[in-house]
């Protein structure tokens, strides 16, 4: 199994924050697991026994509704931490986490992340901040899903699936799902977008030219 320090993950990782002896306690009680396309981390209502960080592939989050079919949240990729409602007390997970491909975690047991946090100021206040971030995100996701434009969602769930290289990972069909569009309407607005020299698009392939306007588009509308 790789060290903490030589993983490529590490920086992001609340590892980064601890001293030598905490990040002894760290690697004696880590373990490496491994979950294929379409299988579960965990689901919304559990509780977590680890707190796990991705360090290759991506998951996507799932919000619960109350029609009981669930809406897709955003998409974690490596570096970030999955897991953290368990650190609160009598809380349980709110979000239903899915593998969007083949991915790799690492997983810390819950009782020695808490003793790493009761020990460790900084580490306590890093994942609490990601606990607050996650929380912020299902809001701002709320919030565009009930008042934003069909073109801001539809923006949204395009920044979210976005690559570095501008490229978007998902299907037509699972961004429509995300922004709780029908698929015809995604169509058009994405030629809409081609034309505004946003991005480009074939049958098989979307790839954002512009990020700039396309955040603009999803935060200020």
């Amino acid at each position: 199994m790789t060290s903490c320090n030589k993983c490529k993950v590490f920086k992001q990782c609340f590892a980064s924050l601890l001293n030598a002896d905490e990040l002894s306690q760290l690697e004696a009680g880590k373990s490496t697991h491994q979950i294929k396309k379409n299988e579960y981390l965990f689901t919304e209502g559990t509780s977590c026994k680890k707190i796990y960080t991705i360090t290759s592939g991506t998951i996507l989050l799932k919000y619960p509704t109350p029609s009981g079919q669930p809406l897709i949240l955003g998409l974690a990729r490596p570096g970030n931490v999955l897991g953290t409602a368990s650190l609160m007390p009598e809380s349980k997970n709110v979000l239903t986490t899915k593998a969007f491909g083949d991915t790799t975690l690492c997983g810390i047991n819950k009782t020695l992340v808490e003793k790493l946090m009761d020990n460790n100021k900084a580490v306590r206040n890093h994942l609490m901040n990601i606990i607050f971030q996650r929380q912020q995100l299902i809001l701002r996701y709320t919030i565009i899903m009930l008042a934003g434009k069909t073109i801001t969602k539809l923006a949204y769930a395009l920044l979210v699936f976005c690559e570095k290289d501008g490229s978007i990972i998902a299907s037509k069909e699972t961004i429509a799902n995300m922004a709780g569009l029908r698929r015809e309407t995604v169509s058009r607005l994405l030629r809409k977008l081609k034309d505004n020299k946003i991005l480009t698009s074939s049958q098989r392939e979307i790839k954002i030219i512009n990020k700039e306007k396309l955040q603009q588009l999803a935060f200020k509308n």
